[in-house]
């Protein structure tokens, strides 16, 4: 049996067949991975990254999470509570994982595999976004890099998460990046996010809680509001 050409309508209007598809598919991955390679042997080492909390865990006891003043500012002054992993119910890394990064404990940074998808839906779409990016991708970029959507940033992204996974465990990386990540209306971390939304320190979450705090993650300006249950919250 002969090959079968199929074709598909891009949102730009141009019909690709799927070996021109898997062509260009293939010659983005192979830039991807130059440029990530490019990246990797001119930095050889991770630049120093430092780390400032304004606050702790008792921060927020005595009813902290109640008072809206405090909540107000945790949120308009990206003020970071540190939060310890070893501090959180157990249920909040569950939920931040299987939602951010399933693969988080087995792969070295980066997840070629879902790198590869995304790269194949930006084809299909005719865009690019190249997502696909695990939690010490996420986290390096947070760290290290700007918003913007180049393939020079994502190979240093890339870059960037092997030389983490490197140096760092992997209880640090996930530690740090729930202690970073952007929750939306301006709170950064799982500490900021449990008080302002939920009037709990995260100590205190419940797995409902935690899976509804993970939820944000995934397009935080777009689900904040749905997962707010504090007075506070809806006041500020």
């Amino acid at each position: 049996m002969g090959y079968r050409s199929v074709s598909f309508l891009s949102r730009s209007g141009i019909f690709i067949d799927m070996r021109t598809r898997a062509r260009i598919l293939t010659g983005t991955l192979a830039a991807l991975v130059l440029l990530a390679w490019v990246a990797w042997a001119t930095l050889f080492r991770l630049p120093r990254v430092e780390l400032h909390y304004a606050l702790t865990l008792d921060d927020l006891g005595a009813g902290a999470c109640g008072d809206c003043a405090f909540v107000t500012r945790l949120s308009r002054e990206s003020v970071r509570v540190f939060t310890p992993l070893a501090a959180l119910p157990p249920a909040v890394p569950t939920a931040v994982v299987w939602l951010e990064d399933s693969t988080f404990w087995a792969h070295g940074g980066v997840d070629w595999q879902r790198l590869r998808g995304a790269a194949s839906k930006d084809i299909a779409a005719g865009h690019y976004r190249v997502g696909g990016s695990t939690i010490t991708m996420q986290l390096a970029r947070t760290l290290l890099l700007s918003r913007e959507q180049t393939l020079l940033r994502k190979a240093r992204e890339i870059a960037y998460a092997l030389a983490l996974e490197r140096r760092w465990d992997k209880s640090r990386i996930l530690e740090t990046y729930l202690n970073e990540v952007d929750f939306g209306r301006g709170l950064r971390g799982i500490g900021a996010a449990a008080c302002y939304y939920l009037g709990v320190p995260p100590t205190e979450l419940t797995r409902r809680q935690a899976w509804q705090l993970a939820m944000i993650l995934r397009s935080p300006d777009r689900l904040s509001a749905r997962v707010a249950r504090s007075p506070c919250a809806h006041a500020s």
